[in-house]
């Protein structure tokens, strides 16, 4: 079967039922629901004032919000029906499946100026014989997304999307019968997996092509990664996959610090780095959001570690400050910010304010957020620990400046725990000479790495990843 790139967009404005079309997996989104006890009066504060609760580029409130996601089946077809508190235009594409990326056939429909009520499932398992599971997430601030897995390809005739008015509602009806004839007629050929080497490589995208109504967008392709490897059915030791993400890069070079040095190249030497370790690492197997001095923007990011599989996200970054004196490292994990230091670092990292940030902290994760804060502050405690062990070992003169926590949005958006690591202050002239070593730069990809293992070994991550 061939990989499929997106489709136009079609909007429901156009039509009110149309044909659709399917796409990779979904970042968990930025944010979600108003935040609980003393933050609350803040988020009644501000929606009183008419002001939006995220950064001051995005639109205006959504008009829309998603009420509940629900999923039947009837022997003839499966019905997903996303109920509305008002309409909403949408639009909705197709993608095959992609071996080479280990992702499913996947339907998703975008549901434009919408975001989720609070208590909304994000994430649905169905009884059916041909959707998996369905997923949604915020896409962008303001656009809500809805993605099927399926477990075979769709025809242009295998399903409709319905719009609803009383009470406002779409509907996505995918005909189990069709897809069982034609299934039991001309079943799908088993794709082999490429080699490694090969999934790396760009693959040509093929185009399922329903008639396109609008001229709206098509959404990002979807990642070209190594496919992740999976553990033996019964016996043997689970292989997990790391996604490691070297901050800026391209058009971004992030801090310029003591002699000219950019942050983007301190970022992927220790990132390139950390590949080879953990590389050599038995169970361990790695994805990088970039391998060059390219520009990735956050959201890419956090689509390729997810896209991918990942188990962890594990940022790296290079700090800088006004007083070149400071030095030190600090990990960070997904919270509200620990302190206006932490505040300041995450709206460097975020290409934003720390005006903003604070907006952005006025918004409340879901509540599968909570669960991976969690795992990801037990991750950032075994890293530093490690970080700092190895560094306190070599130089007399290292300040630890602690685990954090704040809202940066490459881990925001990424479905999976991760941190983000300032291995140093370029803006120091002795830590910049340090970061620019080759053996400075080992040190910190091995002490990372032993903490990755830390964390999957110790008996507090398993009883947060099994339960």
């Amino acid at each position: 079967m061939r990989d499929c790139d997106t489709l136009g967009g079609m909007t429901s404005a156009a039509r009110n039922t149309t044909h659709c079309g399917i796409l990779p997996y979904l970042s968990i989104p930025a944010v979600s629901a108003v935040l609980r006890g003393r933050v609350c009066s803040f988020a009644l504060f501000f929606a009183a004032l008419g002001l939006c609760m995220a950064p001051a580029q995005a639109s205006a409130a959504a008009a829309s919000r998603i009420r509940a996601i629900s999923y039947a089946v009837d022997g003839t077809s499966e019905k997903i029906t996303i109920s509305l508190s008002s309409p909403a235009a949408f639009k909705a594409n197709v993608l095959e499946r992609n071996p080479g990326a280990n992702l499913p056939c996947r339907l998703y429909v975008d549901l434009l100026n919408t975001t989720f009520a609070p208590g909304v499932n994000r994430n649905i398992r169905s009884q059916g014989a041909f959707v998996g599971v369905v997923r949604s997430a915020l896409n962008d601030p303001h656009t809500a997304r809805v993605v099927l897995e399926l477990n075979h390809a769709l025809s242009a005739g295998d399903y409709i999307i319905i719009e609803r008015a009383s009470p406002p509602a779409l509907e996505i009806i995918v005909h189990a019968e069709k897809i069982r004839a034609r299934v039991h007629k001309s079943p799908e050929p088993v794709a082999q997996k490429p080699p490694a080497e090969a999934a790396l490589a760009p693959e040509p995208q093929a185009v399922t092509a329903p008639p396109v109504i609008s001229a709206e967008p098509a959404p990002l392709p979807p990642v070209q990664a190594a496919p992740k490897p999976k553990a033996p059915a019964a016996q043997g030791p689970r292989t997990y996959l790391i996604a490691i993400d070297a901050g800026h890069g391209g058009r971004d070079p992030g801090a310029i610090g003591h002699g000219g040095l950019k942050e983007k190249h301190i970022c992927l030497a220790i990132a390139l780095e950390l590949k080879k370790v953990l590389d050599r690492k038995p169970g361990y197997t790695t994805l990088m959001t970039r391998t060059a001095d390219r520009f990735v923007s956050l959201q890419d990011r956090a689509r390729i570690a997810t896209e991918g599989r990942a188990d962890l996200l594990i940022s790296i970054h290079g700090n800088s400050h006004v007083d070149a004196r400071i030095d030190g490292i600090e990990t960070y994990y997904l919270n509200f910010s620990s302190d206006a230091e932490a505040r300041r670092v995450a709206a460097r990292e975020n290409f934003t304010t720390a005006e903003e940030i604070g907006d952005l902290e006025m918004i409340l994760f879901d509540l599968m957020q909570g669960e991976k804060t969690n795992i990801s502050s037990l991750l950032a405690g075994y890293v530093h620990n490690r970080l700092t062990a190895a560094i306190t070992g070599r130089y007399k003169k290292m300040r630890n400046l602690g685990v954090k926590h704040a809202p940066m949005r490459v881990l925001i958006d990424a479905e999976m725990p991760g941190i983000l690591f300032e291995a140093g202050f370029i803006s120091n002239p002795a830590e910049s000479r340090r970061l620019q070593d080759p053996a400075h730069q080992q040190l910190l990809a091995e002490a990372i790495a032993d903490g990755i293992h830390d964390f999957f070994t110790s008996s507090k991550t398993a009883l947060y990843l099994n339960r």
